[in-house]
């Protein structure tokens, strides 16, 4: 704790009071998620989505997986690929490994709003049978902050292909919410954003 008051204050912020302590803006957040979603319980639960991803040497992947939403704790879980060693990573830490801290998320876009999707567009064959899910009214981006990765000049994305709009509608919609009720607690999230920044370059 006195090594934590020693630190200088981070420049990047914009509301409101110091945080009367760290993880503290999260229960905030999971409360007006809690009182506005109303398909809280469904996202919990998840759904199967595909995950794009666009590879240098291997061209447009498409990873289908399970993703459901921890509102308690704000992180995006999703189950590992069906191979040996992910099954057993995912066995001894089911709760801290194939997870992803929604503290991170600064937008969301519908449609083919990113690089990758352009290029999934454009790569797509005809005859393959993930077509028929391939519109943008299926398809959903989530963008992170660049400083969870360590990219100093760009943000990067999570890609997702919906089984239809109305899925993808719910998803938008719980990220769509998580960024507004986020804005309310923007110092305290930028406060510990700023500490794990400082410990991680130590």
């Amino acid at each position: 704790m006195e090594m934590l008051s020693r630190l200088p204050r981070p420049t990047r912020m914009r509301l409101r009071k110091k945080p009367k302590k760290l993880g503290e803006w999260r229960s905030v957040v999971a409360k007006s998620l809690a009182n506005s979603m109303a398909a809280l319980k469904e996202l919990e639960t998840g759904h199967y989505l595909w995950k794009v991803r666009r590879k240098k040497f291997r061209g447009i992947k498409w990873y289908k997986r399970k993703f459901r939403i921890d509102y308690e704790k704000l992180y995006l879980h999703y189950l590992p690929a069906a191979n040996p060693i992910s099954k057993k990573l995912y066995i001894a830490a089911p709760n801290k490994l194939f997870r992803i801290d929604l503290a991170d998320v600064v937008e969301v876009r519908k449609g083919f709003s990113t690089d990758t999707f352009n290029e999934v567009q454009r790569l797509m064959k005809t005859t393959s049978k993930k077509n028929k899910f391939l519109i943008p009214d299926n398809c959903l981006s989530i963008i992170f902050d660049h400083r969870s990765k360590g990219k100093a000049d760009r943000s990067y994305t999570l890609d997702l292909v919906c089984t239809d709009e109305e899925i993808r509608n719910k998803w938008f919609d719980a990220f769509d919410q998580l960024i507004e009720s986020m804005k309310e607690v923007e110092y305290q999230k930028e406060y510990e954003l700023y500490l794990r920044e400082r410990f991680n370059s130590a």
